[in-house]
């Protein structure tokens, strides 16, 4: 009975071949753009799963209030930094500060290539807990020291061991490499960070830079921290909010108010609005997940 059924339905799919293509092409075409948005979706609620303490790392924000509107952004004074070293330090297993992502040459005899990357303190990789593949993970804590991405390292040595050597930057001064850290996947967070260089050395390259140091009102900086284990975001967010109006009158117009944005957060719900949360790329993945499944 089962064959009957197949041989009387492959007879009226051939004798209505017009209605069977519209059927066939419309469900074969409607099954893939579910998968196609299954899959995107999959691959943007993934970001920063790369890092396994996404839930205790952050990025310390900051709202400010001017004109009767509130702005929300990751610029802070560099001063913040050592006021949660020395007061806030029971809440922190690492704090690093950072300069923007910027574009360095970095030359090796002969070699000379541009890449993307950061100067952190010695804090940083271990926020990150990147994959050492030569090296140190504690790789930047001298002034003089740089870690180097996998493809950027072998870009530059070829099939030579790196660590130890000695390469100049900008054409302006020389780096050791202490550290070879696999490059982390596209769908992360510092996926384009192809180098880590000394935050001290940062610091005594340009003089605005090192006149920040008290300066409350300099927005320039990062600022990244991983929590300890026995608190949280909350926690932590609730005793530092004030503490840039506890350190300094001048700003408090502003009515500065420090948080931290949590990793988990960053990619899918970065935009706020007049202080709020407001969501962000969340609102069009929560979208094409619905399409997927009135598609399916």
């Amino acid at each position: 009975m089962l064959k009957n059924y197949f041989i009387i339905a492959w007879r009226n799919l051939r004798k209505n071949k017009a209605y069977t293509f519209i059927n066939i092409g419309g469900l074969a075409i409607g099954l893939a753009v579910a998968l196609l948005i299954g899959l995107w979706v999959k691959d943007e609620l993934s970001y920063n799963n790369y890092f396994k303490n996404q839930d205790r790392i952050a990025q310390i924000f900051q709202h400010q209030t001017w004109n009767g509107s509130t702005g929300t952004g990751p610029a802070i004074p560099r001063p913040l930094e050592m006021v949660l070293r020395d007061e806030y330090n029971d809440n922190f297993e690492h704090i690093s500060m950072s300069s923007w992502q910027s574009s360095q040459y970095l030359e090796y005899k002969d070699t000379k290539i541009q890449r993307e990357g950061n100067f952190m303190q010695s804090g940083g990789p271990a926020i990150l807990d990147l994959n050492i593949i030569a090296g140190e993970l504690d790789g930047v804590r001298e002034l003089n020291s740089i870690m180097l991405g996998e493809s950027t390292a072998k870009a530059l040595f070829g099939d030579e061991d790196p660590v130890g050597k000695s390469i100049k930057v900008n054409s302006q001064y020389d780096a050791m490499v202490t550290g070879v850290y696999e490059d982390i996947p596209y769908n992360n967070s510092f996926n384009d960070t192809q180098f880590i260089a000394s935050w001290d050395k940062y610091v005594s390259l340009f003089q605005w830079v090192q006149n920040a140091e008290d300066q409350w009102g300099n927005n320039s900086f990062q600022l990244f921290v991983q929590i300890k284990e026995n608190t949280s975001m909350e926690e932590v967010t609730n005793s530092i909010k004030n503490v840039k109006n506890a350190h300094n009158e001048d700003t408090r117009e502003y009515n500065p108010q420090m948080f931290l944005f949590p990793m988990k957060d960053w990619y899918l719900r970065g935009r706020f609005e007049e202080g709020k949360a407001a969501g962000g790329r969340i609102t069009y993945v929560r979208m094409f997940g619905v399409i997927g499944i009135v598609l399916l």
